[in-house]
């Protein structure tokens, strides 16, 4: 639905993600109402109710939609570098650069989700299965690679899996400084990138 609008319920659909994402980035999930989504379009309820019977669903789109926007930023950065070294620093500032666009709805979930106690919507779901699962495919080819090229050591070839959960656990680092410090630059950033350079690069 996110790469070719083809039909009228396509387009209508990616309406409603484009006015839902806006509006989930200033006022949080739990303070937008469906109400507020169709009035912002300048549709009625019964439209909206019509392609979303759920703000949950709707919220799972929005998902989709950043997840797909940020793989895709991802992608072209990391195949853009020919070290396995620069392809996961292009990964990682990539990464930041589009966490800290949307810093303000993660800021706003994270303070609905532990201050009010509410995870009825912080569930697995299937946009999130789907951007973890291609993250990791990213992670997974730019180790193989480093490897194969002889600049990751050798080592880390008896476990790959481990150590592509290892970068994948930075997000959250990253996630983390970025909420609670809205001024942070890539300088932290680069610091994490350093110590797993460290242990991942084959010693000369």
């Amino acid at each position: 639905m996110f790469t070719e609008v083809t039909s009228k319920e396509d387009k209508i659909k990616c309406e409603v993600i484009s006015v839902a994402q806006t509006l989930f980035q200033q006022y949080g999930f739990q303070k937008t109402t469906m109400e507020d989504i169709a009035k912002n379009m300048g549709r009625g309820k019964s439209t909206l109710y019509y392609y979303y019977k759920s703000k949950d669903k709707i919220f799972e789109d929005v998902l989709e939609k950043e997840a797909s926007e940020i793989l895709k930023a991802v992608r072209q950065a990391v195949d853009q570098e020919t070290l396995a070294s620069d392809k996961l620093r292009a990964y990682f500032a990539v990464s930041f650069d589009k966490i800290k666009s949307k810093i303000n709805l993660y800021r706003l979930l994270k303070q609905e989700i532990f201050e009010n106690n509410n995870f009825s919507f912080y569930r697995p779901m299937e946009a999130i299965r789907k951007f973890d699962a291609s993250e990791k495919e990213i992670i997974r080819e730019i180790v193989h690679y480093g490897i194969e090229k002889n600049e990751f050591s050798s080592d880390i070839s008896k476990d790959v899996e481990m150590v592509v959960y290892i970068i994948i656990a930075q997000r959250g680092i990253v996630i983390d400084l970025a909420i609670n410090d809205p001024m942070i630059d890539t300088t932290r950033i680069n610091t994490i990138i350093s110590i797993l350079m460290n242990g991942l690069c084959a010693k000369q």
